[in-house]
């Protein structure tokens, strides 16, 4: 429930989804990110992803409208704006996303930096482009409409290991990788 409350939070607290617009999630396969494309979907967003080439195939059955490989292309060349960056991974910035940003679009990184904690609420009172930080509260209204969601089959998260708990610091060792498709769980006996 914690990835699909950032998630939500990012769409409704950072931005305002309406259907039709423009979603880029940065790391769109990883734990954040496989979630983000599938919530953006559900929202009507036309969503692209940015994974790399082994990844590709995942973003697309997570129902990516188009797929960025970062491996051969810069996720924020060519001419597409986006209402919405998502940075899952928190590898770009807002200094070099801001010129894929519609006139009133959001950058959200899922990462606080000293930069985006505390110049980016100041300057965003003076810019049409925002750059915000999702912050992760319990929100019973939100995890009702996440339900809803899943229920629906409209997210469906991926899990890509279990590890037994006595295993926990191999889990750890892998998700330090970068490389998870989804997330890991641990298995409590």
């Amino acid at each position: 429930p914690l990835v699909a409350l950032t998630v939500h939070r990012a769409f409704f607290r950072c931005a305002r989804p309406a259907p039709g617009q423009h979603l880029l999630v940065n790391g769109c396969a990883g734990g954040l990110g496989h979630i983000a494309v599938q919530m953006g979907k559900a929202l009507g967003y036309r969503v692209t992803g940015v994974c790399s080439t082994r990844n590709l195939e995942v973003a697309k059955c997570l129902g990516a409208d188009a797929v960025i490989d970062y491996t051969s292309q810069s996720p924020l060349d060519g001419e597409q704006r986006y209402d919405l960056i998502f940075d899952a991974v928190a590898n770009l910035n807002f200094s070099t996303a801001k010129r894929s940003l519609t006139p009133s679009g959001v950058y959200v990184s899922s990462i606080p930096s000293p930069t985006n904690m505390l110049a980016a609420p100041l300057l965003n009172r003076f810019r049409g482009k925002k750059h915000r930080t999702v912050w992760v509260a319990p929100d019973g209204a939100s995890l009702r409409q996440i339900t809803e969601m899943v229920e629906a089959g409209q997210i469906n998260p991926i899990i890509e290991k279990t590890y037994p708990l006595e295993e926990i610091q191999a889990a750890h060792a892998h998700s330090e990788t970068g490389r998870v498709v989804g997330r890991l769980s641990l298995r409590v006996p």
